[in-house]
This record gives C-alpha cells, structure tokens and sequence, in this order.
C-alpha cells in the first residue's frame, strides 16, 4: 500500500470510527473506498458492513459483501450477526451454510448467532448439525455457545433426548447456573420434556433466584404439567423470596 493510499485508508477508518448520519454519507465513503483501491480491505469492509447494518439496509449489506473476493472469518461473522440482529433469519443460515461449503470454520462469535437463527425459525435439523460443530470445535464450554444450544433444545421440545449427558453435566458448571438466561432456559427445557426431577435439580442449584427464575419453575417447571399444588406453593415461596430482597 502506498503512502496516499495508507492516508486515504486511515482517513476513512476514523469516518467509520465516528459513525454516519445519513445513508448518502454512507453511499460517499463507498465511493472513497472503490476509488482508491481499498474496497478488497477486509478491515475496512467489515467496518463499513457494521455501519450498513446500524441503518437496517441488508440488501446493500450483501452487494458490498458479495463484491468482496477473498472475505475472512470476520467478515462472515458479521454478515450473520447483522442479519439476526435484523431478525433475517433466513439469510443468517444461507450465509452460515455458504460458509460450511467453502470450509471456513465457524467459530465462537460465529455459533451463538447461528444458533438463535436456527431457534427462531425453527430449523432444528440445521441446530443438531451445529451441535456437532460446537462439540467437534470444543465450544461447549463457552457460556453464549451453551446458552444458543439450551435454547435451541427449549424451543424445539427434543431436551434431554437429545443432548443428554451433554445436557446434564451443565448443571454441575457454576459459571451456567450464576447466570439467570441460560438456568431459565435449561429449566423451560427440562419442564418441556417432562423432566420436572431435572428441572428442579437446576433450580435448587442456581445461586440467585431472581422473579424471571422464580416464574421458569412455577410456571414453565410445574403449572405446565399440571402440577397445581406444588406449583401455589411454589408461588408463595416466591413471593416470601421477592419480598425479602426488597
């Protein structure tokens, strides 16, 4: 890179830096980059991609990514991120499986993404695939991997059929049960499954039981398996909780 070049290239990261106001702004950077040569720098497309996608404009999002030759991990990464945060479900999967074909390896920023896409569309034969790719790339001990697989498993009923020993040895993971998201989550999936043994052993274990906590076994855990009794007293048991932490 020439010296002009290095000049114009730092000049626009500092506009990306600050951020735009309009999209015609936005649209004038472009021309910047196409101009100097600079549209096939990956550092700076994937800049420029985050500021396309603050404006919700996918489509553009995608004709500047697919002008890209040679885009890296980062890049994809946040093509999906930008289209889930867009709730584009579907073109965050078309683009994973794109990745998958020119056998780029996801990675942890990559998975958690994914894994909402696939739990909210639903696709859960895409979600058990992943889950292969999570345990083969040793990402099942990363809390947002966990939390994507938990609620893939939540949403689509398969629970402890499905993960299993993976499932259950969570509940001995403290860093899982301190974090009141994806202890929900895995109570809402045992109680789904009819596993309310489960569901409460996640709950006995959880260090700090908020009233989103509370709810997940009264109503999720219990009431949902017509468990009325044990479900009235675990509503007064939380109130008496609640009103202790005030």
């Amino acid at each position: 890179m020439t010296a002009p070049s290095i000049s114009i290239s730092t000049e626009i990261k500092h506009c990306l830096i600050r951020g735009f106001n309009t999209v015609r702004h936005l649209k004038h950077v472009h021309t910047s980059l196409l101009r100097f040569g600079l549209d096939q720098d990956n550092y700076l497309i994937n800049m420029f991609l985050k500021s396309i996608f603050s404006f919700s404009n996918q489509s553009y999002a995608r004709l500047v990514f697919n002008q890209t030759h040679q885009p890296n991990v980062f890049l994809w990464n946040t093509m999906i991120q930008g289209f889930v945060s867009k709730i584009c479900f579907d073109e965050a999967l078309q683009l994973f499986v794109s990745i998958r074909k020119q056998s780029f390896l996801p990675n942890n920023f990559t998975l958690p993404f994914v894994l909402k896409a696939c739990s909210r569309l639903p696709e859960y034969k895409l979600g058990l695939e992943v889950h292969s790719l999570v345990v083969k790339g040793g990402f099942d001990d990363d809390v947002f991997v966990k939390t994507g697989m938990v609620r893939l498993y939540s949403g689509c009923g398969l629970g402890v059929l499905e993960l299993g020993v993976w499932a259950s040895s969570l509940i001995d993971k403290n860093e899982f049960l301190t974090n009141p998201v994806t202890s929900t989550a895995l109570i809402d999936m045992y109680a789904k499954c009819g596993k309310l043994d489960l569901a409460w052993n996640v709950f006995k274990g959880i260090t700090t039981k908020d009233p989103v906590v509370w709810n997940a076994i009264v109503a999720a855990g219990l009431a949902m398996n017509d468990h009325v009794k044990a479900a009235f007293s675990l509503f007064v048991q939380m109130e008496k909780s609640v009103y202790a932490l005030m």
